[in-house]
This record gives C-alpha cells, sequence and structure tokens, in this order.
C-alpha cells in the first residue's frame, strides 16, 4: 500500500480520489519510531549483562531486533489483508484460546515461573495462552457486533472501580437486549460482577428462547470457585431441553483441578452426577449418567433417531501417566416409533489399564440373536495423563454372531424382500493400529431369498465366505431355484492392499428365477468377473432356453421387462464403484421365447451383445420374429416381419422394423412399424 502526501491526494478528479487507497502516515512512523527506540533501550539495558552471560553484547538486542523487523512485515502485510475474512475464524479465534486457557490448569502441562502459573509447554516450545486470547477475543467480539448491530444499540451497562489503590473493588452491571449466538436466541438478559479483584461474584441471566440463570463465586486468593445455581434451557420444538444445577458445586484449581459433588438434570429426561480431581501424581474420577433419552437428539437433526434410555458409569484412579478404571455403558428399548420389531439393548463393558482399553459389547433384542464382541485397544499416557494411540503395539478384537437371517434382514433397506435361513459370522482382529489384519468366516445355511416386486425367487442358498484382509479370501455360494434349475459361484478375492482383485467363476443350469404370471425365463450358462473390485472385468455367455412375456397392458412394456432377464449386468453392478465393471456379456435367444397376449401369438429369437461400462453399455445385435399372429377386432393379422435392430446407440434405441398383413378375398392391408422405438412411426397400406 503506497500512502500518498496530502497534496496529492487531493489532486486529481473525485472518482480518481475516492478509489484510491489513502492512510495517515502518522500512525505507521510513530509506531516504527517507537519500536525503533526500543530495541536501543534494550541494547542500553542490557549489553553489559549480555557480555558476561553469552559473550555478546548484542544477544539480547538481536533477539528484540528480529521481532521487530516481524512485526513490521506482519504490520505491511496486514495493510494489504481483508479484515473482513477474519470472520470466517471467528469461532476459532474464540474457542481455541480458551481451551490453551483451560490447559494452564492441567498437570504437566500448566508451567508456573516465578510463582504464576500462566504458560503452557509442549516439549521445548512454551506459550502464554493469554497472549492468543487477546487476539481471538477482539477477533471474534468484532465480528460479532459487525453481525449484531441492533443488539449492540440494546447493550447498556456501567462499570464502576472503587479504591484502586486499597481493597481494589469492582462493580459491573450490564443489560442485553434481543440477542443471538448460533441459533440460541433471547429477548433480554443482563450480567452483574461485583466485589474485589481476591473474590468476585457473578450472575447472568437470559429470557426468551434460550434462557439461563447463572450465579457463582470466584475466590482468586483462594483458587477456588463456586457455582450456586447453572439452568440453561432452550426451547426447541416445543421441548424445554438443557442442565440444570441441583444443588451448587465446589471447583478448586489451586493444585491441579477438583470438582465435588456436580449434581446435574439434564431437561427433558437424565440425570448427570460426578467428583473428582486430577493432578499431577493423582487422578480420582466417578461419574455417572443416569436415563438420558435418547431421542433428545431428534431435537437437533432431522436424521431418525430412535427412542430408549442411556445410563453410563465411570470410574478412574491411579496417576495421570497410569490411569485404570472401568466403563459401563446400557442401552434399552431402543426402538424407532411405529415400528414392529421389538425394542433392543447393547451393553459396553470396559476396563481400562495403564497399557489398553479392552471393551466387551453385548447386544441383544429385536427380535435378533445375541451378538457378542470383545476389542483390546493399545493406549499410551503422557505425564499429564493425555491418552494416545500405541499405533505399533498389539491390538485385538472379535465378533460373534450365529442365528436367523430373518432377524437380521429387517435392517437392510430393500423394501418387499426377504431373507429366511440360518447365518454365522465369527470376525478377528489382529496386528496393530499401524497394521491392523482381519479375518472372517461367514456362511449361510439353507436360506431362501424372495423379490416381490420382481418376483426373482431363489432357494437353497449356502455360502461360505472366508475373508482375509491380508491374503487371498475365498467364496463359494450355490442356489436354485426350487425346480432342479442351479447357480453356483466359486472363487477368490485378493488382498485390500491390492485394491482386491477379484477372481471368481459362475455356472447358471437351467435355471428359472422368475415366478411372475408375465414373464418367466429359463437360463443358462457361464460368466467370469476378473480384476479389482472397483472395475471388474464381467464375461458372460447367458443362453435364454425358452421364456415367456405375457402382454398384460400394452405393447410398451416388452422391451424394458425383456431386459430383466439379463442377469448377468444386475449382478455386476451390485459390487460397483468407482470407474465401475467392464461388461462383455453375449445373451443368446435360439427360440422358444413366446409374447402372447391382447391377441398376439408369436415366436422370438435374438443374439444381444453387451460390451463397454456397466454405467454406459452399449448394446449390439437383434431380436428377430420367427412366427407370429395378431387378433385385432375379430381379424387375423400375421406377423411377417419382426426385427428389433440394436446398433450400439448410448442410451440403447433400438430401431424397429415390424409389418404384419391380412389377406383377405379381395384385399391386402398391411401395417409397418419402423424407425427408433423412442420415436416409431406407423405406415398403413392396402392393395
Amino acid at each position: 500500500m503506497r500512502i500518498r502526501p496530502l497534496s496529492e491526494r487531493l489532486s486529481g478528479t473525485k472518482k480518481e480520489r475516492s478509489n484510491r487507497v489513502t492512510g495517515d502516515l502518522t500512525i505507521p512512523i510513530l509506531t516504527i519510531l517507537l519500536s525503533a527506540f526500543g530495541v536501543l533501550m534494550v541494547y542500553s539495558a542490557s549489553s553489559y549483562t549480555a557480555k558476561t552471560q553469552y559473550g555478546d553484547e548484542f544477544y539480547f538486542m538481536k533477539k528484540q531486533l528480529l521481532g521487530f523487523v516481524l512485526g513490521v512485515i506482519a504490520m505491511g502485510f496486514l495493510a494489504f489483508f481483508d479484515h473482513r475474512k477474519l470472520k470466517k475464524i471467528r469461532y476459532i479465534a474464540l474457542i481455541v484460546p480458551m481451551v490453551l486457557l483451560a490447559l494452564v490448569f492441567v498437570p504437566g502441562i500448566g508451567k508456573s515461573n516465578y510463582g504464576a502459573t500462566r504458560w503452557i509447554g509442549f516439549g521445548s516450545v512454551t506459550i502464554q495462552p493469554s497472549e492468543l486470547a487477546k487476539y481471538g477475543f477482539v477477533i471474534f467480539a468484532s465480528a460479532y457486533m459487525s453481525e449484531h448491530m441492533q443488539a449492540m444499540r440494546t447493550f447498556k451497562g456501567n462499570l464502576r472501580l472503587d479504591d484502586l489503590f486499597g481493597k481494589q473493588g469492582i462493580g459491573l452491571s450490564a443489560s442485553l437486549g434481543n440477542g443471538s449466538a448460533s441459533d440460541f436466541r433471547w429477548r433480554s438478559g443482563k450480567i452483574d460482577v461485583s466485589g474485589s479483584l481476591k473474590r468476585l461474584q457473578a450472575s447472568v441471566a437470559l429470557q426468551g428462547k434460550t434462557s439461563a440463570d447463572i450465579g457463582l463465586t470466584l475466590d482468586i486468593a483462594g483458587q477456588k470457585a463456586q457455582v450456586e445455581r447453572l439452568t440453561f434451557t432452550d426451547r426447541r420444538k416445543r421441548t424445554l431441553v438443557g442442565v440444570r444445577l441441583n444443588r451448587p458445586v465446589n471447583i478448586a484449581f489451586g493444585n491441579g483441578l477438583s470438582v465435588d459433588n456436580l449434581d446435574l438434570s439434564v431437561l427433558p429426561q437424565g440425570t448427570l452426577t460426578a467428583l473428582g480431581s486430577l493432578d499431577g501424581r493423582k487422578l480420582a474420577l466417578e461419574a455417572r449418567l443416569r436415563d438420558v433419552a435418547i431421542n433428545m437428539a431428534r431435537l437437533f437433526t432431522d436424521v431418525p433417531v430412535p427412542d430408549g434410555l442411556l445410563n453410563a458409569a465411570i470410574a478412574l484412579s491411579g496417576t495421570p501417566s497410569q490411569p485404570r478404571g472401568t466403563l459401563d455403558v446400557s442401552l434399552r428399548n431402543i426402538a424407532f416409533p411405529e415400528s414392529d420389531m421389538p425394542p433392543a439393548a447393547v451393553d459396553i463393558n470396559g476396563t481400562l489399564r495403564s497399557s489398553a482399553l479392552v471393551l466387551n459389547v453385548k447386544t441383544d433384542g429385536m427380535g435378533t440373536s445375541p451378538a457378542t464382541g470383545t476389542l483390546s485397544l493399545p493406549l499410551g499416557f503422557s505425564a499429564s495423563g493425555v491418552p494416545s494411540p500405541a499405533l505399533d503395539k498389539p491390538c485385538s478384537g472379535n465378533v460373534n454372531w450365529e442365528g436367523s437371517l430373518a432377524s437380521l434382514w429387517r435392517f437392510v433397506p430393500l423394501a418387499n424382500s426377504s431373507l429366511t435361513g440360518q447365518g454365522s459370522l465369527n470376525a478377528t482382529l489382529s496386528g496393530s493400529l499401524s497394521a491392523p489384519e482381519l479375518s472372517a468366516s461367514l456362511k449361510i445355511e439353507k436360506a431362501a431369498f424372495e423379490e416381490i416386486l420382481l418376483g426373482l425367487a431363489l432357494s437353497d442358498i449356502n455360502l461360505d465366505a472366508s475373508l482375509q484382509s491380508g491374503g487371498m479370501s475365498r467364496l463359494s455360494l450355490s442356489a436354485t431355484d426350487g425346480q432342479g434349475g442351479a447357480i453356483n459361484v466359486n472363487g477368490t478375492v485378493g488382498p485390500l492392499a491390492s485394491g482386491l482383485p477379484l477372481s471368481l467363476h459362475g455356472t447358471i443350469k437351467e435355471l428359472a428365477p422368475l415366478h411372475r404370471n408375465d414373464l418367466s425365463v429359463t437360463l443358462s450358462g457361464t460368466a467370469d468377473i476378473v480384476g479389482p473390485a472397483t472395475s471388474p472385468d464381467v464375461r458372460a455367455a447367458i443362453t435364454v432356453n425358452k421364456g415367456q412375456f405375457q402382454i398384460v397392458s400394452s405393447f410398451g412394456t416388452s422391451i424394458p421387462t425383456l431386459n430383466v432377464v439379463e442377469a448377468g449386468q444386475e449382478e455386476s453392478t451390485a459390487s460397483s464403484s468407482g470407474s465401475g465393471p467392464k461388461l462383455d456379456v453375449n445373451v443368446l435367444i435360439p427360440n422358444r421365447f413366446f409374447v402372447r397376449g391382447k391377441g398376439l401369438e408369436s415366436e422370438w429369437k435374438g443374439n444381444l451383445q453387451v460390451s463397454g461400462p456397466a454405467t454406459n453399455p452399449v448394446v449390439t445385435g437383434s431380436i428377430n420374429s420367427i412366427r407370429g399372429q395378431f387378433s385385432l377386432l375379430g381379424k387375423q393379422f400375421t406377423l411377417s416381419r419382426g426385427d428389433v435392430e440394436f446398433s450400439g446407440a448410448t442410451p440403447p434405441d433400438p430401431l424397429l422394423n415390424v409389418l404384419v398383413t391380412y389377406a383377405a378375398a379381395n384385399i391386402t392391408a398391411e401395417a409397418t412399424v419402423s424407425g427408433p422405438a423412442s420415436s416409431p412411426t406407423l405406415t398403413l397400406s392396402s392393395q
């Protein structure tokens, strides 16, 4: 930014002057001069000490000079910076310094110098959070005031300072008008602070959609505080939510941090009680959550949330660097509204040791067989008690389930479908957190699947899968149609690190998977799926041994209904992601495929080739009539020609060439349907 002299700034047209960036030279010049004078004063006051202790009389001056240069560079940068962009980080600028300020009281992190604990240290790095808090509060307050100008006009208050050189009394009283923070809103409010700098009493009150009543006493000299009352509520969807302190709670922050007899009501239902202490030598914490309604989360989100009650208890002891304790979590009566499933229950029991957290999980209810699992996570703790995962130490876990598939299928989001039979799952976790190894065994026996809308039905389904995250997984699947037809799939799945390469081979023998009144097919053939799971190659040769399509409403439904028989495409799409499967599928209809109904009796044959990506397949080939007759208004028409040609257009738009004729004693009538299926042309002629 170039700062121009006043005489130059006043020259030019009014429009030119309005577009120039101007400033006052006085402020930057005085700032630089005062800072430079400060550098000289540092040298004058420290040269002798620097010479005797460090052998360099300019030692402290160099450090001050470095800060001076960096400050001038920062000032120049900020002169060009659009300060309005700081609005985006206003919450970060407020919350991060507050967290750092709280860490000052954590033993092992907070650092003391000359009897004052005002710094935090991480290794050799020391930070004074109050310096960051200054800038953070300015950024947040400026952004808030600029967005709530009307509310700021209603802010009124007065500050009183008494006996500054004696007891140093303070009195602050402020009133608030309409205001908001995030989605909390209030009509009016009041803040009062009184007392001395050694002992302060403060109260906050808000009225409106959001209401609050907070009262506390801060004994700065005694390094303790008492929260005498605390109520914070907000009305959401006609329900009052929030917390209420049932009795005064004492907090001490002199030597570590301790909380005595915290007793909160969680609105609309539940309680939280806690007491504990933390210092550099000892850790003690007991907390309990009772009967908290899970469905309270519906007031904050539109995501479906079930009903149920949450109970939890935690107990910690030992030292910050070597804690031990227990964790118990219980979820009861979990059920979604208007669901016919019985309620579920989840129990989590944990044990914390200095080296690991061990969790035991059990689920039950909702008509399912119980599932159990264990998980052991290796942990490490710093001297101040901060936990971190031990990435290179062993971890372990397992999940076991065995029971009815129907009970689990209720949770699958596929309407109008069912899966019955028995299944079992055994999964094991080993290795380390940095290199985990997962193995699982999945079995399904004598299962049956039905999809009502498609009329798809398979029975005697058997699956045996052995899965290894770091090695080769094996899969074997078989199913029948209940009428002698069968499908079998066998193969392997490679390790995750290699992209889960697939090598699957399937055979279909006289399979009639559809049980419908309007469509039936019998299929035979082979299929191979090879390549990475995200984009495998699917090669298949499917023969429609026989089939029948019964026209129910109109001729227009025949083509999309016929596409259903191409089962190979549906199977590969189910596992598609990323670029998707690449298809090379041949569908052969040698004959014996009949289209009947609405006066039509016809037999067809065809040969189709489907290739390219599954997301945009290319279809070539044709479907041709063998013979056929059509009755209309008591007249018998002959299907003389019927050709449906697929030329490879995407999306598929076949060319039609269908000719029906009617011959009487003195006249022969012809009707021709030709052109693309998306816009066919009907031609009538007679002779």
